[in-house]
């Protein structure tokens, strides 16, 4: 194990992916890290790895699961349905 690094219950590594890329179909990329992480032995150290970008969220445990992003709109704002 990595000096500073402690185990907890649950241990997640969160990844921002900032890279300037055309579309990306989110299921197939997602289908294809998976397999990748699992070899790695990745799931080993992380309960769960998620990926994600300004439109997108990826979450990688038992299976790849693939959400959407969606801004807040201003009425859920004005509503108090937000944090902020």
């Amino acid at each position: 194990m990595a000096e500073g690094f402690a185990r907890h219950q649950a241990n997640w590594l969160i990844v921002y992916d900032n890279w300037p890329l055309p579309a990306i179909d989110y299921t197939k990329a997602a289908s294809h890290l998976m397999p990748l992480l699992t070899d790695m032995g990745a799931f080993s150290v992380f309960d769960a790895i998620f990926v994600h970008d300004d439109s997108h969220i990826c979450e990688f445990g038992n299976t790849p699961i693939v959400r959407a992003l969606v801004k807040p709109s201003i009425n859920a704002q004005s509503a108090g349905l937000t944090h902020r």
